[in-house]
């Protein structure tokens, strides 16, 4: 007689395992298919932060009190008259805007060593504090590199001043400067407008044996 064949084995436990993962899989799907609005905003909030990222890393340029001030260098000597630009290319950036075309150089220390006014884009103010130990005549030496090269030296007179000794003022002549600026920029130690191309040699004497200087289109009143 023939015998029966065996009985049929059940499901082990490592299919009903593989059945419950491959039912949850297929839900997770339908899932997804059934929300597709979900990878949207997952998208959305990806991109919206990227561009948060790139505006907060994009430098201003609006010259702010205390930050560096962007401006573009240009070549040439860097003395009276000449484009602003010209001081950027021999100091670097200046550090501090204390009002319009008023710009501070500052050394690593945060004390001011030169300071520049600029009318149109141009020079008209240098004072020159680099060193607080310069004698009178290292002062004006430190200054004369501020002059254009076609000043002609005319005559000095002294200036008396509050918070100083004393000031001498070394008064030239430049044709260059003369083209640089209006004829109202040029006025002499009494406030009246004089010859185009007038300007200042300063030399402030702090204490005794110590001085300053500044270069400057027209004369300081006496």
């Amino acid at each position: 007689m023939r015998q029966p064949p065996p009985p049929k084995k059940g499901l082990s436990g490592c299919q009903i395992t593989l059945i419950v993962i491959a039912a949850l899989l297929v839900l997770s799907l339908l899932g997804s298919i059934a929300h597709p609005q979900s990878s949207a905003t997952s998208n959305t909030d990806s991109n919206t932060t990227t561009s948060n990222a790139q505006s907060t890393d994009t430098p201003t340029i609006v010259p702010t009190k205390g930050s560096s001030i962007h401006i573009a260098p240009s070549p040439g000597p860097s003395v009276i008259g000449a484009d602003v630009g010209t001081f950027v290319t021999r100091y670097g950036e200046p550090q501090e805007e204390l009002s319009s075309g008023y710009f501070d150089y500052k050394d690593q220390d945060g004390k001011i060593y030169l300071t520049t006014t600029v009318e149109n884009g141009r020079v008209n103010t240098v004072l020159d504090d680099i060193s607080i130990n310069w004698t009178a005549a290292q002062a004006k030496a430190a200054c004369m590199t501020f002059l254009p090269s076609d000043s002609m030296y005319e005559r000095k007179y002294n200036v008396f001043l509050l918070n100083s000794l004393s000031s001498v003022d070394y008064v030239y002549h430049s044709s260059y400067l003369a083209n640089r600026f209006p004829a109202k920029d040029f006025t002499d130690e009494n406030g009246n407008q004089t010859t185009s191309g007038t300007f200042e040699l300063n030399v402030n004497y702090i204490t005794d044996n110590t001085a300053d200087c500044d270069v400057q289109v027209g004369l300081q009143s006496t």
